[in-house]
């Protein structure tokens, strides 16, 4: 009989002092507000032929042409920024330069807002949404001679990023 009563009294006891099995969760994540929708992506502005004679003095420039970028579904966006990147004229900091053959030719941009802003290397436009869902930041860019000397023939070529933060 007392070795009935040892067996389940040892099996009593391992069971109260088993340790019990631990599952250990964490949770992690991301409160972002969506981003608009960019409409237009990707943009080219062409300024056709030019003759170099037009560019001569460092007053000399083209004529605007403008370009929009279209933004939509910012439903959710109640501002955003945009800052540029694009190569520097090495004749004036406030000018976009050329990676064309085209010598002493600069491109002049500015976003046509409430009044117009020159925009460069590094530029940072802040701009509240008015609670609207679509979007246009306009943009107006010519040819410009820089200042360092007559404009010669070739090509002007440039590329111009913008990057987005909505908030």
């Amino acid at each position: 009989m007392f070795k009935l009563i040892f067996t389940p009294l040892l099996l009593i006891v391992s069971y109260c002092y088993a340790t019990p099995e631990l599952v250990v969760m964490h949770y992690r994540g991301t409160v972002v507000i969506p981003p608009c929708t960019i409409a237009t992506p990707l943009a080219s502005v062409n300024f056709g032929n030019i003759l170099a004679s037009e560019l001569t003095n460092s007053s000399d420039s083209t004529d605007w042409k403008e370009l929009n970028i279209n933004l939509s579904d910012c439903t959710d966006v109640g501002k955003y920024t945009v800052t540029v990147s694009a190569p520097v004229s090495t004749a004036n900091a406030k000018y976009i330069g050329s990676t064309g053959t085209a010598e002493h030719i600069a491109i002049e941009a500015v976003a046509a807002l409430d009044s117009d802003i020159q925009i460069y290397n590094k530029s940072v436009l802040k701009i509240n949404t008015g609670g609207e869902a679509s979007q246009i930041l306009p943009l107006k860019f010519r040819l410009h001679n820089d200042g360092s000397g007559e404009a010669t023939t070739g090509t002007v070529t440039s590329t111009i990023t913008l990057t987005y933060a909505f908030q």
